[in-house]
């Protein structure tokens, strides 16, 4: 996450929230940013995620006090002091399982740490679905276990309205470790039970590099290269 902050015609980067609040303790950015440091559960500063709440009050403060314009040109000459926070669209994998799911997320759990997002919505819970099996109500509707900054999502399906799961190798996810050690660790974890189809080791494209299908049919790949996580 980098914070982009214009004063007196220059734009200056920083890294973090408390940077900012250093360089501005003299101007209109100090109550916002100070309320910000202040009330940490209001958002998640991690990889470009934020809270509808810090949203909703940055963009307030903005319309209120910095009268940002959203034209190039109008934003290139204006001189007023702004903050502008970059955030992008993301991509979060959403997994199928055929009634493993639950025992799936449990055992990435494991893995990776963390705690799941919400409840473990169940099949039984949803309108329409009085008539489905023991069985297939107690199937997951949704289930989501946050991963770094990201969310891997997962839901199982339900044979008798149809549907049909059909394990292939067309789609993996792709995890970027933030050292060697743990790609080691995630790699070794995930694939217990599974089938390696390349070792973790390093390639000849320069990085360290491993894929294999886990014990519930998911490809994945880890990748690890220093200049990634510069």
């Amino acid at each position: 996450m980098r914070f982009f902050l214009r004063q007196n015609d220059k734009v200056h980067v920083h890294s973090s929230l408390s940077e900012i609040e250093d360089s501005t303790k003299s101007n209109a950015f100090a109550s916002i940013i100070s309320w910000i440091l202040k009330e940490p559960a209001n958002f998640i500063c991690k990889r470009k995620m934020f809270s509808k709440t810090l949203k909703k009050t940055l963009a307030l403060f903005a319309f209120k006090n910095l009268r940002l314009l959203r034209r190039k040109d109008s934003y290139n000459n204006n001189k007023t002091n702004f903050l502008k926070i970059k955030i992008m669209a993301k991509l979060n994998p959403y997994l199928n399982f055929d009634g493993t799911a639950e025992k799936a997320f449990t055992f990435y759990k494991s893995v990776f740490g963390g705690e799941f997002v919400g409840e473990i919505h169940k099949m039984g819970n949803a309108p329409g679905t009085e008539n489905l099996s023991d069985e297939e109500k107690n199937r997951v509707m949704h289930i989501a276990l946050p991963i770094g900054g990201d969310l891997l999502m997962a839901s199982d399906i339900v044979p008798s309205f149809g549907q049909k799961l059909t394990v292939g190798n067309n789609n993996y996810v792709s995890i970027f470790p933030d050292s060697r050690e743990d790609a080691d660790r995630i790699f070794k974890g995930l694939s217990e039970g599974g089938n390696i189809e390349m070792p973790l080791e390093d390639q000849f494209w320069g990085d360290y590099f491993g894929s294999f299908q886990d014990q519930f049919g998911v490809h994945w790949m880890i990748n690890y290269n220093e200049e990634y996580t510069k």
